[in-house]
């Protein structure tokens, strides 16, 4: 029987910079669960819960999983703005380039 519904969780040594910053690319708002816990939650009730677990050991190796994200131009452009008001949101910086056929993508 496939799922019919998910949440995805991420490990994080500052689960709080992360969710600002998620909520912002995503547009994702703040729910506080009944364990006191803090998700972010699709406004439309049609994307996954996202929420942040804070992990106790330092990031070590590359991440094995990562979120593919299609914005407008203006998204970027906003996305641009969040990231120099608030730099430590994005501790690993963010770099963009073109693939193949002319995909241009974003690496945060």
């Amino acid at each position: 029987m496939p799922a019919r519904s998910f949440e995805i969780c991420i490990d994080a040594n500052d689960p709080d910079s992360l969710r600002r910053f998620w909520s912002v690319v995503l547009g994702y708002v703040e729910q506080v669960t009944a364990e006191e816990a803090v998700d972010l939650v699709d406004p439309s009730g049609r994307g996954p819960t996202v929420w942040f677990q804070r992990a106790a050991e330092p990031k070590t190796m590359k991440d094995r999983v990562h979120l593919d994200l299609r914005v407008s131009n203006a998204d970027r452009q906003t996305l641009h703005l969040h990231r120099q008001a608030h730099p430590a949101d994005v501790a690993g910086g963010v770099s963009a380039g073109q693939g193949d056929g002319g995909t241009r993508y974003v690496t945060v």
